[in-house]
């Protein structure tokens, strides 16, 4: 494990207090009450009395166009939006105003430019601080950075480190403002280009700041990035009002209606706990709010406090996505009692992060870590008008009676015939084979700890600031070998290009056999506590510096994240290392050991 940083007793105190602070903050509203009163009880509000939105009914449009392609404008700025009908409006950051931002929707192949503008100013064109607590003490966070600065990165788009969303690439909200020194633009704005040259998929686009991307999230920067394809279309899979998008986000507020988000160990005490700065140093920073986990205590689906759905007794498509900060879903789609039926619906799996499925799989639930999409047809011709169903989360740390609901759906009576197909077949994938890749990785996931005696969570044992250690070939097929020396799950996410689940072996070496919805495309993959996993990659379309991150964003801003470099040719410093890489592939073809 590797270890930044002196710790003697005084650390390892420090660094229990900040795991137990890291507890209290998960355990639900109450630990909250002694350090904030006035931090919403959830359980006040009612729930399913505001009807869920379809991102499909706000598809972004172009404004014009530039160098022969379609440009869109998207500004980013503060507002206000109702979340809930018992709630005071809240304060948030969003693209064109609204949460979630407006939805794109591209055919494959269909190259576009976006213009991603900051207006996160006032009435006096200052830019602003930032809504939530900002933590100077996180690389890249420091208060010579201006607050109110974005970068967007498209999640899942396979484009140059240009149009990437890099992490220091950010902009500020000044007009005027000078390039930062990082590689980001001079003034508010910056135009990235996207070929989507890609299969069709279910990506989203959210902020990717160095040091904030947690709370830039949280305040509100996401929505979602559709491209289309013609092998898609030709499944007559449902569509128009049928198709429907689903973001499932975690929130907590103060009674007025803003956002509650951790201001530090002072916001965490509660009567009977003690003084929740005990054991750390004199000089802990106030403004250290940074912490390992974050789980709020109300369930949002695409900007909405547990909202309903009404649908018809026939077949819908969700496109399902988890753009929580850290917490994992796992769905289930319940009748409430009364209903005509009282078994579970079922989820037909079609897709993964990156598109289609070979075949279809029936599911009783699915799961979802940050980051992660779904594809999935649900048929709800089994039950009748009148009825209603609960989607449930059965995910870790959800509480009775508020995080384990997402939302309820309402079955009312048909329009119309459904002539929608659920086919078995759906896309060709051709699997790698691993005796065809030039290289392994190994890559560990281990935690340390920081000079203030808080948990970080490092890749390989390496800080952000230490020197690039991945350079990749392009087009040169390598095994990813993910090992977790830590208890948790963490969802690793590459930037620039899906990739094949290898293998996964459990902590005792046991072999863990792939279900057939993980042999797909993703970008995505969850490596369990104390687990490896083997994932299979090629970068082949673009060359430059991209990241691999954890994304659990607070992981993410503190410093679970690291870059690569795809190089076009092998750099002369790596010639040994491809030479090493070829002879132990071919050991491997000859059966001598496994990578």
């Amino acid at each position: 494990m590797a270890r930044h940083g002196s710790r003697g007793s005084g650390s390892v105190a420090r660094s229990i207090v900040a795991l137990a602070l890291a507890f209290a903050l998960t355990t639900g509203p109450g630990a909250l009450d002694g350090a904030a009163q006035s931090v919403l009880d959830v359980t006040t509000l009612t729930k399913y009395v505001d009807s869920l939105a379809n991102p499909l009914s706000n598809v972004i449009v172009p404004t014009g166009t530039t160098d022969g392609v379609p440009l869109y404008d998207i500004g980013i700025s503060q507002f206000e939006q109702s979340l809930h009908r018992d709630l005071p409006p809240t304060t948030l950051w969003g693209y064109d105003g609204m949460y979630p931002g407006p939805t794109f929707e591209v055919q494959r192949g269909q190259t576009i430019k976006v213009r991603w503008t900051n207006n996160l100013v006032d009435d006096f064109g200052s830019p602003l601080a930032h809504i939530l607590p900002y933590d100077t003490t996180v690389h890249g966070a420091g208060a010579m950075f201006p607050e109110a600065r974005v970068v967007t990165h498209v999640h899942g788009a396979v484009t140059d480190e240009a149009s990437d969303g890099f992490p220091e690439h950010w902009f500020s909200a000044d007009p005027n403002a000078a390039a930062n020194g990082m590689g980001g633009p001079a003034g508010n704005n910056l135009v990235t280009t996207y070929t989507n040259d890609q299969r069709a998929a279910n990506n989203w686009y959210h902020d990717h700041a160095m040091g904030i991307t947690r709370l830039n999230v949280y305040a509100g920067l996401s929505g979602f990035y559709l491209i289309r394809d013609q092998e898609e279309a030709a499944l007559g899979l449902p569509s128009g009002g049928f198709e429907i998008p689903l973001v499932l986000q975690d929130r907590s507020f103060y009674d007025d209606g803003r956002l509650f988000y951790p201001a530090g160990p002072g916001d965490l005490s509660s009567p009977g706990v003690g003084d929740p700065l005990a054991g750390l140093p004199a000089s802990f920073p106030e403004d250290a709010s940074q912490v390992p986990l974050f789980l709020a205590d109300a369930n949002l689906v695409n900007g909405t406090v547990w909202p309903f759905l009404e649908v018809e007794p026939r077949k819908y498509r969700f496109r399902l996505l988890n753009g929580a900060n850290s917490r994992s879903y796992d769905l289930t789609l319940e009748p409430e009692p009364g209903s005509s039926s009282s078994d579970p619906l079922v989820f037909h799996q079609i897709g993964t992060d990156s598109g289609l499925l070979s075949t279809r799989v029936e599911r009783s639930s699915v799961g979802l870590a940050p980051g992660d999409r779904l594809d999935v047809v649900v048929d709800f011709s089994g039950m009748v008008p009148g009825d209603t169903l609960l989607m449930r989360n059965g995910g870790r740390g959800a509480r009775s009676g508020t995080t384990d609901q997402v939302m309820q759906v309402r079955v009312v009576d048909p329009t119309g015939a459904d002539n929608s197909n659920l086919p078995d077949q759906l896309s060709s994938i051709l699997r790698y084979e691993e005796q065809d890749a030039v290289r392994v990785r190994t890559l560990e996931l281990v935690r340390s700890f920081d000079e203030y005696g808080r948990m970080e969570l490092l890749l390989d044992g390496k800080k952000w600031t230490d020197e690039n250690t991945e350079t990749v070939v392009q087009g040169e097929l390598e095994i990813w070998e993910f090992v977790n020396r830590t208890g948790q799950s963490h969802p690793m996410h590459l930037h620039m290009e899906a990739f094949q689940l290898l293998d996964r072996t459990a902590p005792n070496g046991a072999d863990i056999p792939l279900e057939l919805y993980e042999l797909g495309w993703e970008d995505t993959v969850v490596v369990g506590g104390r687990e490896t996993a083997r994932i299979m990659v090629k970068f082949e379309q673009f060359t430059g510096t991209f990241v691999w991150h954890c994304h659990i964003l607070e992981h993410e801003d503190l410093e679970m994240m690291r870059t690569f470099r795809v190089v076009a040719v092998p750099e002369p410093g790596t010639m040994l290392l491809v030479i090493s890489a070829i002879l132990c592939a071919a050991a491997r073809r000859r059966g001598d050991h496994r990578g």
